[in-house]
């Protein structure tokens, strides 16, 4: 026996549980009664062809939730290069070491802080000490 295909009020109860997945409110967003949404939510997670598109958008929203993520890590990559590059005028420590910390929080490590303040540790200690010494030059007021 052949399934037969969803109805138009099927189709938007599959895109209104993808985007929000709350069975109840995707029926009354799909146009069933206020009365009967709770039953007819339930009813239609049980439908083999209505969960198996589910699953599916499902699926497409993860992996589009996890490109944004990829997009997000890259982009926070090139802002920590561009704010690491040493006698660049876009210098600034602050900016590398949010983007490192992210990064970091990112790849579940953690980093040893003091007082907002990295622990003295290689490259990364003296490009922010370098930076901060341009800084305080900057700031200097002039006589």
């Amino acid at each position: 026996m052949a399934s037969k295909s969803p109805t138009d009020k099927q189709k938007l109860f599959v895109v209104a549980y993808v985007a929000k997945p709350n069975a109840t409110k995707a029926a009354k967003t799909a146009g069933y009664s206020e009365k009967t949404a709770y039953s007819q939510g339930q009813r239609l997670l049980k439908n083999v062809e209505i969960r198996k598109a589910i699953d599916q958008g499902m699926e497409a929203k993860h992996k589009e939730i996890k490109m944004q993520g990829v997009k997000l890590i890259q982009k926070i990559e090139q802002i920590v290069l561009d704010a690491c590059k040493k006698g660049s005028d876009e210098y600034n420590g602050h900016v590398a070491l949010k983007g490192i910390y992210y990064l970091g929080r990112e790849q579940k490590m953690e980093f040893a802080t003091e007082r907002h303040g990295i622990v003295e540790h290689g490259d990364i200690a003296e490009t922010m000490r370098q930076g901060r010494e341009r800084a305080a030059k900057r700031n200097r007021p002039r006589d």
